[in-house]
């Protein structure tokens, strides 16, 4: 998965963890609702008015961000994760300055050791929901301002400093020693909390974005079990080696003439479902798609796990008489909605590649090179002069056994300097005539 990507991901959840936080906005508003219910039966006068006005402003805050979510506009959203985390600091300040004055006017330190101090909490949890260790931070830092902010204006009202827990308690005394430190201090570890919960919940996603992206590239190779396996394994496939294996090259007969009278759709959908059909063969009898290169395609099999040479030689013939006896039934589907019949041919030949990941960084592809790659296909090229569906090299039969299989020419094949004796298994149908 490309950096956009996982980008663009966290984009999605940096709106979705907006919601979340707004539901958790909710959410406290009920909590909240029931504390000022439980205390305003011990207040009157301006104290009922103060907390049911805090009350209403955080709830009209909370109905006007749902509306803005539902807007779905991207910047406005952005915008309001800013202004409502201010407003909740504005909000929560002015809350205990006017406790303050209306209940302490005289004892400048009541601001510093009002219990709504804990509702800082509130904006420094929130941001957690949205995947943004940034939000975490400057509500840190507002918090820390604001609580230095109210020691100072404490101390220049005349705040009382002591060294006496009990005056520090019970009474008007500040011990400035424990409330300067410790509050940020409390605070700060709920804010590395966030943060580090944050940047885990992060690496663990880019991990599992890493691993999904290379276990979709991988399955354009291997088997979903495969691939999956070497998901968890992936320096199986980074370190390229040699390797003795089987390749099977095989393209669709008179493709060219075929493509001219079919339309581009048709053309496609045919190609997908006979890929489609491929694939599941080669993958079931333990093979790798190295490439399709139009209508032909090139598979591998020994790499990168192999059952031994000559069961990997036997595989890739079974796989082969698989791929021909199957194509009878392919092409009575396919005439139900286009007039086409297919024919194929194949190529196989054994012997040492160079099997590896080859490419730049962001266009990486696991392949083999080699003589053998090359051989194989000059294979597949002579079924039509030759008048068979499956050619098959005496290195191949060498490998899977001699049993089962006849002779059929020594060709010279292009880039070898001797004629190639070529087999074909016993009794296989011979290609069609068209």
């Amino acid at each position: 998965m490309s950096k956009s990507t996982v980008k663009d991901i966290l984009a999605q959840e940096e709106v979705h963890g907006a919601v979340l936080g707004n539901r958790f906005r909710y959410g406290a508003m009920v909590f909240i609702g029931v504390a000022i219910t439980w205390n305003t039966l011990n207040l009157e006068g301006t104290g009922v008015l103060a907390n049911l006005l805090s009350f209403a402003l955080f709830a009209f805050v909370t109905v006007l961000h749902t509306f803005i979510l539902r807007l779905g506009n991207a910047f406005w959203i952005k915008a309001f994760n800013y202004i409502t985390l201010l407003f909740d600091y504005v909000l929560i300040t002015g809350l205990i300055v006017f406790w303050t004055v209306a209940e302490s006017p005289d004892d400048a330190g009541f601001a510093i050791k009002n219990p709504t101090n804990l509702y800082y909490l509130i904006p420094l949890l929130i941001p957690t929901f949205q995947f943004r260790i940034k939000y975490v931070v400057i509500s840190y830092i507002l918090f820390v301002l604001i609580h230095l902010g109210s020691i100072a204006l404490s101390l220049h009202l005349g705040a009382q400093t002591t060294g006496s827990w009990y005056s520090y308690v019970m009474g008007e005394g500040v011990i400035l020693a424990d409330v300067i430190p410790t509050r940020p201090m409390l605070f700060g570890l709920v804010a590395l909390t966030a943060g580090l919960t944050i940047r885990r919940s992060l690496n663990m996603l880019r991990r599992l974005a890493s691993a999904e992206a290379q276990k979709t590239v991988l399955s354009r190779y291997f088997s979903p079990e495969l691939a999956e396996r070497l998901t968890s394994q992936p320096d199986q496939l980074r370190t390229g080696d040699r390797r003795f294996v089987t390749i099977l090259f095989s393209d669709i007969r008179g493709f060219t003439t075929l493509s001219e009278h079919l339309p581009p759709e048709d053309l496609a959908r045919m190609l997908t479902e006979y890929r489609e059909l491929v694939t599941d063969i080669i993958f079931k009898h333990g093979g790798m798609i190295d490439k399709f290169i139009g209508d032909a395609v090139m598979a591998v099999f020994g790499v990168p796990e192999s059952k031994g040479s000559e069961e990997d030689a036997r595989a890739a013939v079974e796989c082969s008489k698989e791929m021909l006896i199957t194509l009878p039934d392919f092409n009575k589907q396919l005439a139900k909605w286009l007039p086409a019949k297919l024919d194929i041919g194949i190529g196989l030949h054994s012997g040492e590649v160079f099997a590896g990941t080859i490419g730049s960084e962001n266009r990486l592809e696991y392949t083999v090179l080699g003589d053998t790659v090359n051989t194989a296909s000059r294979l597949e090229s002579l079924c039509k002069r030759l008048g068979r569906r499956l050619i098959v090299s005496k290195e191949l039969v060498d490998q899977a056994g001699a049993t089962g299989f006849e002779s059929v020419a020594r060709v010279q094949v292009r880039g070898r300097s001797q004629p190639v004796q070529v087999f074909t298994p016993v009794g296989f149908p011979l290609a069609s005539s068209s």
